[in-house]
């Protein structure tokens, strides 16, 4: 995902992280729903943010990479990582380039994200789990490192790894209820890119210090409940817009937990409308390329 437009916020970060925790307070009895296998509401959640943002959408498929893409997968495949890269140079204009991959374990995935400055000419790395992953993701870790050193040899770019030995998700490990699944990787990447969108003079790294200092203190996971609430509210808002009918039959349900009975056939309804929804964009948006 590549940022052509910032909304950049008046207030300061540490500001900005105090709102988030507020927000997520409210969930430390319950927690806050959330599936990461959900591919429909997650793919809602993100198309919302950098729609609201007007990033380009960025899509990994099969074994090619599709630009402006409505329906962002999930992340993007190292396998697929040089390509965008060489892209992110030469036919992508934006100054700024966002990119989610995903890391390939033995049982799981894990996302982090990229982000390539051209201006300032870096790649930072931001790792929710920091180096503590090689446990389970040390040979994609390599990997990624690998491609994305070259790439900076290369483009004579300055290379910023993943410094910490335990990320700023690492809090949220014995303070997550049953209900939020167990994949907060992607809503820490989403954050951290909404952050640097909104906040344009600060680095990748300085955002990731800054919210971890904080962190240490608020507690982390309040501040992923926070942003998770407020990036379902955007996304109920602008699909308000688009959509009247479809927000309300999707996203009425964007809390509630899958069970069983009517509860199950509505929760599966939702996921069905949203994919509807995408691929009816996508299906627009080729046809008018």
């Amino acid at each position: 995902m590549s940022l052509s437009a910032t909304v950049i916020h008046t207030n300061s970060l540490e500001t900005r992280l105090r709102g988030f925790h507020k927000k997520g307070e409210k969930y430390i009895t319950k927690g806050i729903q959330y599936d990461p296998h959900d591919l429909s509401k997650n793919s809602l959640l993100g198309f919302s943010i950098f729609t609201r943002f007007r990033f380009p959408t960025i899509m990994g498929h099969a074994h090619c990479i599709l630009y402006d893409f409505p329906i962002p997968e999930e992340c993007v495949r190292l396998v697929l990582l040089p390509n965008l890269l060489e892209m992110s140079m030469t036919q992508i204009p934006d100054p700024v380039i966002f990119i989610v991959t995903v890391l390939t374990g033995k049982q799981s995935l894990h996302a982090n994200l990229v982000v390539v400055n051209k201006p300032k000419k870096r790649v930072d790395v931001f790792d929710p789990i920091g180096k503590s992953a090689d446990s389970e993701f040390g040979e994609e870790r390599q990997l990624q490192e690998h491609i994305l050193r070259a790439f900076c040899c290369n483009a004579h770019f300055q290379f910023y790894g993943e410094t910490m030995d335990a990320g700023i998700q690492c809090g949220d490990v014995n303070n997550s209820k049953k209900r939020e699944g167990g994949g907060f990787c992607r809503i820490w990447v989403w954050l951290a890119a909404q952050l640097c969108a909104e906040f344009p003079t600060k680095s990748l790294r300085t955002i990731i210090d800054e919210m971890t200092e904080y962190a240490v203190e608020a507690g982390s996971i309040n501040i992923c409940r926070g942003f998770l609430k407020e990036t379902r509210e955007g996304a109920f808002k602008m699909m308000q817009k688009r959509n009247a009918r479809f927000s309300k039959l999707y996203l009425e349900l964007r809390e509630a937990p899958m069970q069983s009975g009517k509860t199950k056939s509505a929760y599966q309804l939702s996921e069905k409308l949203a994919m509807e929804y995408l691929w009816g964009l996508s299906s627009r948006s080729c046809a008018t390329a």
